[in-house]
């Protein structure tokens, strides 16, 4: 988390192992029952939210769908993320961001992953980062396949988009692990009075902010824990913890990062009381809010360091009726 003057401590730039008795999960016989959960349509959640922008005029609306930490191969089946894909393009988002994470351990997932990613398309265009399984399995693999489909690769970099409601700085950084994420250069050319959205696959990246804070951030990485005690406790994260949070929205300096639990598995092949979930963010300006979530928005700008964004809303959407829907 952030000090008080908004300027967190330096991140720990290295990896970290699952600890040892995550090894004795790794069995065959779990893989299929995990397997077996990725059939239940209520497995995939999918959260919906609400921002507030300050930078935005009152009947703006800007809807964002998020995927992240996929994992192509053969643990995640890809009939599960198939249905992720359709379940954000049922919500008709204006623009797509992409977290990171495409690879498991191989590139035997490429096939599948250039057919559902090219499942996605969205008016304001689809961009996404890099994460750490991409650097170790093969990051340039990863830039072809997005090239391919029409994605934009954004590290240590940003572009102006104007065409929306409101114009908006998206910007993304490389990895924390095996790359060197930059915040510095990826707002370098934002313009005055604009809003900066960021993506950055491991949510720790934000704590190398000092001068330059981007408006809100979307990360993944953690998988939410992907073990969780029954209250939503993650029982083990990696290097994540020292921000003390793995899923959901928390302040870090003068943004408010959101930290998805993703949509694939990774490491051990189970799920426990963390249900892997795709996202909708709605940013909307003023007008969009009733009387209570305006005085909320409006009691943020009394904070320090003051946000340029307030969360207003958050929801779970309930699954189609049938997997054939989705």
């Amino acid at each position: 988390m952030g000090s008080d003057d908004g300027h967190p401590g330096e991140p720990v730039n290295r990896s970290s192992r699952p600890p040892k008795w995550a090894q004795v999960f790794d069995r065959s016989w779990l893989r299929r029952l995990y397997q077996v959960q990725c059939t239940k349509d209520e497995f995939l959640e999918r959260t919906r939210h609400r921002v507030v922008m300050r930078t935005f005029a009152d009947d703006s609306r800007l809807r964002i769908g998020f995927l992240t930490d996929f994992h192509f191969g053969e643990v995640v089946p890809d009939a599960f993320l198939r249905r992720g894909a359709g379940a954000i393009m049922r919500m008709e988002p204006d623009l797509i961001l992409l977290g990171g994470d495409y690879w498991n351990e191989g590139m035997e997932g490429e096939e599948a992953a250039r057919e559902i990613l090219g499942l996605l398309e969205a008016p304001f265009g689809i961009y996404g980062v890099l994460g750490n399984h991409d650097h170790d399995v093969s990051a340039a693999g990863a830039v072809e396949l997005l090239d391919g489909l029409g994605i934009g690769t954004l590290i240590n970099e940003g572009v102006l988009l104007e065409d929306g409601p409101e114009p908006l700085w998206l910007c993304g950084v490389d990895d924390e692990w095996y790359g060197e994420p930059d915040f510095e250069a990826a707002l370098e050319g934002r313009p005055e009075g604009v809003s900066a959205l960021a993506l950055a696959h491991n949510p720790v990246s934000l704590l190398r902010c000092s001068q330059r804070w981007p408006t809100l951030c979307l990360s993944g990485h953690t998988h939410g824990g992907q073990v969780c005690w029954p209250d939503g406790r993650a029982v083990w994260v990696d290097n994540a913890q020292s921000l003390n949070h793995s899923s959901g929205w928390t302040r870090v300096g003068s943004t408010w990062l959101y930290v998805s639990r993703g949509i694939g598995s990774a490491t051990i092949p189970l799920r426990l009381y963390c249900r892997p979930e795709v996202t909708i963010i709605d940013l909307v300006g003023r007008g969009a809010l009733d009387d209570g979530e305006r005085q909320e928005a409006e009691a943020a700008a009394w904070e320090t360091p003051r946000p340029g964004a307030a969360v207003v809303g958050t929801e779970s959407v309930a699954p189609p009726r049938s997997a054939a829907d989705s």
